[in-house]
């Protein structure tokens, strides 16, 4: 974090939008993807998992409106808010971070994160922030968890303080992608370990994480927080899956 601030200082980033990268005044969302990121907010989510409704109108979250998933069994995260869906430019501004190595794009994507999460009082109340690790052979060959990077900036913005060292990743999952839900759950079984009971025990947990896709991830992570006596588990993410 020291080296990246020194970069910065002598090679400050581009000005331009963290989204579509068009040049700008300042590195802040552009009209237009401000008005893209406006209309995901005016669609319908799931109260709990916060996955987007297609092709759905109102405005959410909406507390009557339960996805099928959710209404058909229990999750161990209270609820899960996303900046959008995983589509478009919110999909290749998380590419950029994740695989391009634009470490600092994470400022800018946990801005918007802090912005959908903080109306909410459950939120409001977390008492650490969290990131979802990656497993140390990934770590390595990545050289940083994009996670923790959002996860930093979100408690810098919010005033929380964050531990990337309370949960760990102790076993090396194949990817995820391409992979269902319940092939999911079985890739991440006993994947993660809360390295640090006593910093979880009795409090409100803000996990983060990039993605979204079935909950798999997250869901996992979460139970492992709250096997370890956390209170309660609140998940943020950039971005967020449809409800198919």
């Amino acid at each position: 974090m020291v080296w990246d601030a020194f970069l910065d200082l002598f090679f400050p980033p581009r000005l331009v939008c963290p989204l579509c990268e068009k040049p700008g005044t300042r590195a802040a969302v552009c009209e237009q993807c401000g008005e893209l990121l406006a209309g995901y907010r005016r669609q319908r989510v799931c109260c709990r998992c916060g996955r987007f409704f297609n092709h759905s109108g109102g405005s959410c979250p909406d507390p009557a409106v339960t996805c099928p998933d959710c209404l058909a069994g229990e999750s161990p995260f209270f609820a899960a808010r996303a900046v959008g869906p995983y589509e478009g430019r919110l999909r290749t501004a998380v590419h950029r971070l994740k695989y391009g190595g634009r470490k600092f794009l994470a400022r800018a994507l946990a801005m918007l994160m802090v912005a959908v999460i903080s109306p909410e009082e459950v939120y409001r109340q977390a008492d650490l922030v969290v990131p979802v690790p990656l497993a140390r052979a990934r770590l390595q060959q990545r050289g940083f968890n994009q996670s923790e990077l959002l996860a930093r900036w979100i408690g810098r913005f919010m005033g929380l303080p964050v531990d990337g060292k309370a949960l760990v990743k102790v076993k090396d999952t194949p990817p995820q992608a391409g992979l269902c839900k319940k092939d999911r759950e079985i890739n991440l079984r006993d994947a993660f370990k809360v390295n640090l009971p006593d910093m979880v025990s009795g409090k409100k947990i803000l996990l983060v994480d990039d993605v979204f896709t079935t909950g798999s991830t997250v869901s996992v992570a979460a139970a492992s927080l709250i096997g370890s006596g956390a209170r309660l588990v609140v998940v943020a993410t950039v971005s967020t899956a449809y409800i198919r």
